[in-house]
C-alpha cells in the first residue's frame, strides 16, 4: 500500500513539473508575441500617420523614401576650390530685388492734383496771374469707401392723350415695372449679389453680415439672406447647372469622387450625422470645362448612379466599390490613389 502511494506521489511530481514547465514556455511565448504585436502597433501607427496625417503628398512620399534602405553608397568627388569660388561668385553677384512703392496692383486710380487758391495765383511781385507750368508727384494713398444702402422706391407712370380726353375717350398708357428677382421680395440683383459674395468669397457668415446691415442702417435677418441664396439657387442656378449636366454626360471622360461633410440644423437630422459632398468633373483637356457639386445625405451608389444616368464614357475613380454598380461605364482608377499604394 505504501510503495503505491509513493508512486503515486512521483507520478504528481512528474505531471507538475511537466505543468510548470508548460506554463514557463508559454509564459515566455506570450512575452515574445506581446513583443511583436507592439513592434506591429508602432508599424500600423506611422503608416496611418504617414496615409492619414496632416501632410501633403511630396513630404509624405519623401518620408517613405528616407526609411526606405538604400541599395548603393554612392561617392561623390570632392568639391574643387575653383567650383567653391564660382559658385561663391554667383551668390555674391545676385542683386536684392527691389520693391516698388508704387506697385498696388491694377486698382482703379484717381489723380488728385491740389490747386492753387486764386489769392495764390496771383504773382507776389507785379500781381498779375501765374501760368501753370508743371505738377510733381508727393505721395500715393489708399481710399476705401465702405458700402451703402439706398433704398430705391419704383412708380410705375399712367400718361393719357389730353386731346382724345376733349372728344370724350381717354386713352391711356402705363408703363411696365421690371419684374423683381424675387417674386414679393425687396431684394434687389445688387444686393443678392453683395450677400453672395460675402458669404462665399469672403467666407462671412450670415449672422455677421446681418449686424453689418444694421450698422449701415437697414435690418435685415440672417434667415431672409439665406432664404434669398437659395431662392435664387432654384430659380437661376438649377437650370444652369441641368444644362452643363447635359454637357457632361456627352463628355468621353468624367472624374468622380465623393468627401464627407458634416451639416448642422439639418431637417430629421443630427448635427453629427455623416453626409457626403459629390463632385463630378470634365477633363483637364476638354474643351467645355464643367465641374458639378452636390449634396447627398449617404455614400450609396444610388446617388452617382442617377446622375451619371446616360454617360457612357470612362469614368475615373478612386477604389469605393460603389462605382462598380454604374452601368454602360469604363470604369478607370485614379493614378493619384494608385501611387500611394508604392
Amino acid at each position: 500500500m505504501e510503495k503505491e502511494k509513493q508512486t503515486t506521489a512521483e507520478v504528481d511530481k512528474e505531471q507538475l513539473e511537466k505543468m510548470i514547465k508548460a506554463i514557463e514556455d508559454l509564459t515566455v511565448r506570450i512575452e515574445e508575441l506581446n513583443k511583436t504585436i507592439k513592434h506591429k502597433d508602432a508599424i500600423i501607427e506611422k503608416l496611418q500617420r504617414m496615409l492619414f496625417g496632416k501632410k501633403s503628398e511630396k513630404a509624405r512620399h519623401a518620408e517613405m523614401m528616407a526609411n526606405m534602405p538604400t541599395l548603393f553608397d554612392l561617392e561623390y568627388p570632392e568639391e574643387s576650390p575653383s567650383s567653391a569660388r564660382a559658385l561663391q561668385n554667383i551668390q555674391y553677384s545676385r542683386k536684392k530685388r527691389c520693391w516698388n512703392k508704387d506697385d498696388l496692383g491694377d486698382v482703379e486710380r484717381t489723380k488728385i492734383v491740389i490747386e492753387a487758391a486764386e489769392e495764390e495765383k496771383k504773382c507776389p511781385w507785379c500781381g498779375k496771374e501765374m501760368e501753370k507750368i508743371g505738377e510733381e508727384k508727393v505721395r500715393t494713398r489708399v481710399i476705401i469707401e465702405e458700402p451703402k444702402i439706398r433704398i430705391e422706391e419704383i412708380y410705375t407712370e399712367t400718361d393719357v392723350c389730353p386731346s382724345c380726353r376733349q372728344d370724350g375717350e381717354d386713352v391711356l398708357f402705363k408703363t411696365e415695372a421690371p419684374l423683381p428677382v424675387i417674386p414679393h421680395s425687396f431684394a434687389s440683383a445688387e444686393a443678392i449679389a453683395h450677400v453672395a459674395n460675402e458669404r462665399f468669397v469672403k467666407s462671412v457668415p450670415y449672422n455677421r453680415q446681418e449686424k453689418e446691415w444694421k450698422w449701415l442702417g437697414l435690418s435685415v435677418s440672417r434667415r431672409t439672406m439665406s432664404n434669398w441664396i437659395m431662392a435664387v439657387s432654384e430659380l437661376y442656378l438649377e437650370p444652369v447647372v441641368l444644362k452643363m449636366r447635359e454637357h457632361l454626360l456627352k463628355e468621353e471622360l468624367c472624374h468622380c469622387d465623393e468627401t464627407p461633410i458634416q451639416v448642422l440644423r439639418e431637417e430629421g437630422r443630427k448635427n453629427t450625422s455623416k453626409s457626403w459632398m459629390w463632385v463630378y468633373s470634365s477633363a483637364a483637356v476638354s474643351r467645355k470645362p464643367i465641374r458639378i457639386f452636390q449634396y447627398a445625405p449617404g455614400r450609396g451608389s444610388r446617388y452617382p448612379k442617377a446622375f451619371l444616368e446616360g454617360f457612357e464614357g470612362f469614368l475615373v475613380t478612386d477604389g469605393y466599390g460603389g462605382y462598380s454598380q454604374i452601368e454602360n461605364t469604363k470604369r478607370a482608377l485614379c493614378w493619384a490613389h494608385v501611387r500611394r499604394k508604392f
